[in-house]
């Protein structure tokens, strides 16, 4: 008996290598599944001479991210809950503080630079709020996707991932919220959404001259408006403080995660929308290598976590002109007559700039 496996209820064309049994061949066909159904494609195989008694769909893996478990709800009636009610979702946390805000407060009164940049920080949070409570995702982001041993970045419409934003004092948190899947190619692509998203906005600030330190985090949290609790702001802010320098360190688990999927063998066959199949170690590999790196690898000035956020690199694979933007506002800071404490910050942020701009051939005369 000849199995034949079919893919069925793709979205896109896929190519696909059958095996009949007998003697190997390779069958290609393209169908959609809103045009041609199993009955078309068997009377397209029984008119090439094979028998076929089954047709099956080919199984994947299960995926999962972070195994987070939440709390059981507590039994109350439907009709005392509200849209508001309090409930965790497992989210990716993000807690960041404005280097350097405190001093800023403190001579406020009497300075009147430190005046004027208050003035804009503050109009810098108008702008983010807004952004974030109005038509958030309306760009495109790099995704790319390594199929043979080459790497294509693809320009990817930004999924609609549920996000909230909270602003108290010098702090932001935002949250988001992944939609569930067991292809890991739907994680990891939100993953790049994501992590773009943080690091474009860390980049805009810095590109003010306002440089942020934070922490990344995954887990249950309650995040709506204002309202903000849960594990994983914790966690957040905790690796927040850790951080001696402007960077988000990136909690242990979600580094770990991804580099546990670096040495699986997982693979797909088949997901809507790719054409080839994919594994899941190269999805891990092109995500870690666009947005981790270590604390430690720009001086032994350790930022107190072993992994942090890559933003300037990232930012670097998008357009080499980032470069240029990022120098001079570095450059600015370490111009300022500081104290030795926040003096330090800002040279452990220019052994980073250096560091990232090396992967970047014919601009090793931009370090500073």
């Amino acid at each position: 008996m000849k199995g034949v496996h079919v893919l069925d209820g793709c979205t896109d064309y896929i190519e696909y290598p059958l095996n009949t049994g007998e003697s190997t061949r390779e069958v290609q066909i393209y169908y959609k599944k809103e045009t041609v159904g199993v009955n078309i494609l068997k009377k397209f195989f029984c008119g090439l001479g094979y028998d076929i008694d089954d047709i099956c769909v080919p199984q994947n893996q299960t995926y999962h991210f972070i195994e987070c478990p939440l709390p059981m709800e507590t039994n109350r009636e439907k009709s005392n809950q509200s849209e508001c009610s309090f409930q965790y979702n497992n989210r990716f946390v993000c807690f960041l503080d404005i280097l350097g805000c405190k001093r800023l407060v403190s001579t406020s009164i009497v300075s009147r630079a430190s005046y004027d940049k208050l003035t804009m920080i503050a109009d810098e949070f108008r702008n983010l709020e807004q952004k974030y409570t109005s038509n958030h995702w309306i760009h495109n982001f790099n995704f790319p996707i390594t199929h043979g041993g080459f790497t294509k970045d693809y320009s990817v419409a930004e999924d609609d991932i549920e996000v909230n934003l909270s602003l108290f004092s010098d702090s932001i948190i935002i949250s988001y919220e992944p939609k569930e899947s067991n292809l890991f190619l739907d994680w990891y692509r939100q993953m790049h959404q994501i992590f773009n998203d943080i690091s474009q906005l860390q980049f805009d600030f810095a590109l003010m001259g306002i440089f942020l330190r934070g922490g990344l985090s995954y887990g249950p949290i309650y995040h709506q408006g204002n309202i903000c609790f849960g594990p994983s702001l914790i966690k957040a802010v905790e690796l927040e403080s850790s951080a001696v320098n402007p960077c988000i360190a990136v909690d242990s688990a979600i580094v770990e995660k991804i580099l546990s999927d670096l040495k699986s063998d997982m693979v797909y066959d088949y997901a809507p929308g790719y054409k080839y199949p994919h594994q899941l170690k190269e999805f891990a590999e092109d995500l870690f290598l666009s947005y981790f790196n270590r604390g430690d690898c720009f001086g032994k000035e350790n930022v107190g976590t072993e992994y942090i956020l890559d933003y300037l690199t990232s930012r670097f694979l998008i357009s080499k002109s980032n470069i240029t933007l990022i120098r001079k506002a570095i450059q600015d800071e370490l111009g300022k007559d500081y104290p030795d404490k926040i003096s330090a910050k800002y040279k452990w942020l220019r052994d980073y700039y250096n560091y990232s701009i090396h992967f970047n051939e014919g601009n090793y005369d931009q370090r500073l």
